[in-house]
């Protein structure tokens, strides 16, 4: 695959499900244009991977095992505030602002209730796409001087037949 070159949104397969339920930590990532998530077994001490999960992970990264799989995403980012703190508008979409990156990750998702939620919706023929909404604060989050972007993971199912 050439860097530049978008891929299309993976099908989901039931390997690919797979490699979503059972992997030791989960990537969200928008890098380049491209959306994809990343399902990784760690490579701890002394790992030997069998041959099922080096089939269902069939990628090497730093000695881990990796499945990648394509997504659309959308991404919409809000403006600043205003001075008085009381109008916060849409500031900017993924399509004005193409250099856009976002990164997000669950470790250990086999103990992450809402990922094994979504993970056990899934089926063979699916495709998925990532929402990110960047500065999504309301007025507890700024009144706390904190700041909060959001993902979420969209599933479309094909129709049946």
């Amino acid at each position: 695959m050439n860097d530049n070159e978008i891929q299309p949104p993976t099908v989901l397969t039931a390997d690919d499900i797979r490699a979503l339920r059972d992997a030791d930590w989960i990537s969200f990532r928008h890098y380049k244009g491209q959306g994809s998530i990343d399902a990784s077994l760690r490579a701890d001490a002394g790992r030997i991977f069998t041959a099922r999960e080096q089939r269902t992970y069939p990628d090497t990264k730093h000695g881990d095992r990796a499945r990648t799989m394509y997504v659309e995403t959308s991404m919409i980012g809000y403006a600043l505030e205003t001075e008085s703190h009381e109008e916060i508008s849409p500031g900017w979409m993924l399509a004005e602002s193409p250099q856009a990156v976002a990164y997000a990750s669950v470790s250990t998702p086999s103990m992450h209730d809402a990922w094994q939620t979504i993970v056990s919706m899934l089926r063979a023929g699916d495709t998925l796409t990532l929402r990110w909404v960047a500065d999504n604060n309301t007025g507890y989050i700024r009144g706390a001087n904190l700041h909060l972007d959001t993902m979420a993971v969209v599933i479309h199912r094909a129709e049946k037949r």
